[in-house]
This record gives C-alpha cells, structure tokens and sequence, in this order.
C-alpha cells in the first residue's frame, strides 16, 4: 500500500477498488472508479452515485485498525 498521490493519467485503481480520491476543484472523497470509465462516490448509506466532478488524483486507502485487547 503506497500513502502517496498517484496521477489518474499515470494509472488508474483496479476496477471497484476503494480509494481517497482527488478532484480538480480541490475536493476528495472516497469512491471506486469503475469499468465504464466513471468514478463513484460511497455514501454513508453504503450507496453509491455517479461523480461529475474531474477526478486528478488518486491513493489507496490505509488499513483498517486492528482490534486492541
């Protein structure tokens, strides 16, 4: 896993991957890019809808913590 930026014309994330996405008008969320060429945005209700913002950038997004005892 790589906690840096990577270019959306350098690569692209595996199709349905999780990721932090950057827009070009400086906004992020978490989404997936998909394979008809479009990104999504994951909801709070585990929904997706379509991203009309210009997606720039892309990172993997870090692990889920581990259960402490």
């Amino acid at each position: 896993m790589s906690n840096k930026w990577i270019n959306v014309k350098d690569r692209l994330p595996n199709n349905f991957e999780t990721v932090l996405a950057f827009c070009k008008d400086g906004g992020m969320f978490v989404g997936r890019h998909t394979p008809w060429d479009r990104w999504e945005i994951w909801t709070a209700m585990k929904s997706t809808r379509i991203v009309s913002r210009t997606v720039t950038h892309w990172m993997s997004l870090p692990e889920s913590p581990k259960e402490s005892k």
